[in-house]
């Protein structure tokens, strides 16, 4: 009913023109991290095999996040409802050009030939021999389509027919500053650019090896060495970035990165694991991960995750 609402809700606000949007400088992976979030517990329920594909380096976009996010959950909720119990729905996101560009694909019910060109009119639904899983207005994808072109950006549906699944593409402009922020992210060497860094690993001679080995770069390094202490030590020390293993003895890793997403100034969460499969990094990526390393971590890893952040930081701060 809630979302029933919203729907209708933004129908109006789109067609009267009744909100602005509040744009900002953001990375398409962070909306697009918003969105998996969103649509997690209902693709958990579905038993779909979700993939995500980014790339390493951020890719900046001056955007209304809140609205990006939900163009993403809109498709991706469709994708979810329309496809089978334990489907395959991928998520990629890559730059070409002067745009950036996420193509969302499922292996579901499809879309007949010829309602491909009315699909993003309003109260449209797709004809199938079986019913989707919920409800809905048939609204999504026609508010979806608005707010997409708002962003001076483009949607286009493909589907070779009924079972074959369908294939959702947006294309959006890159912020036009992309080089700045691309300069910024450039190492600078630690007499001025440093991190505060909190190590969250129960291998105390790993934490220790790896807190020598930052060290060594000039950022400030603290260990923590259960979920329970990492949370402390955030509060307490308020780290730049968290390095944090997924196996604590007491919370587990994604428990603990959920409850720092949850605080005001969130820290920059790399995930610290064992596990490098294609299906690890999704996990950590929807469970509010910024970053997924594997062990054994070598330095350039290590530098490599720390170029995706923002700027560096002043170390007198």
């Amino acid at each position: 009913m809630r979302r029933l609402l919203d729907d209708l809700l933004d129908v109006v606000r789109v067609t009267q023109k009744r909100f602005e949007l509040q744009k900002e400088r953001v990375t398409l992976q962070s909306t697009i991290v918003r969105s998996l979030h969103t649509v997690e517990a209902f693709m958990a329920s579905q038993r779909h095999n979700l993939s995500v594909s980014t790339p390493a380096e951020p890719i900046w976009i001056y955007s209304d996040s809140v609205r990006i996010a939900q163009i993403f959950t809109n498709i991706l909720y469709n994708a979810a409802k329309y496809t089978e119990p334990g489907g395959e729905i991928a998520v990629t996101a890559q730059r070409e050009g002067d745009e950036a560009v996420v193509t969302i694909q499922d292996s579901g019910i499809g879309i007949e030939p010829g309602r491909l060109a009315s699909i993003f009119e309003p109260f449209v639904h797709g004809k199938s021999l079986r019913p989707p899983v919920g409800t809905g207005l048939g609204v999504g994808l026609s508010i979806t389509k608005q707010l997409v072109e708002m962003h001076s950006g483009t949607i286009e549906a493909h589907s070779e027919g009924i079972d074959r699944g369908s294939t959702f593409i947006v294309r959006l402009p890159l912020d036009r500053d992309q080089s700045t922020f691309q300069s910024a992210l450039e190492p600078q060497g630690p007499s001025n650019a440093t991190y505060k860094i909190l190590i969250v690993d129960d291998n105390q001679v790993a934490a220790e090896s790896l807190q020598k080995l930052l060290s060594l770069k000039g950022h400030r390094v603290a260990i923590a060495n259960t979920g329970a202490g990492a949370l402390t030590a955030v509060s307490t020390l308020k780290p730049d970035i968290v390095l944090l293993d997924l196996g604590l003895p007491d919370i587990d890793g994604y428990d603990v990165a959920r409850e720092l997403r949850k605080q005001k100034d969130t820290p920059y969460i790399i995930a610290l694991t064992g596990f490098g499969q294609d299906s690890d990094k999704t996990k950590t990526l929807i469970n509010g991960f910024h970053y997924h390393l594997t062990k054994p971590v070598t330095l350039e890893d290590l530098e490599n995750a720390l170029n995706t952040l923002p700027t560096p930081i002043d170390p007198n701060e």
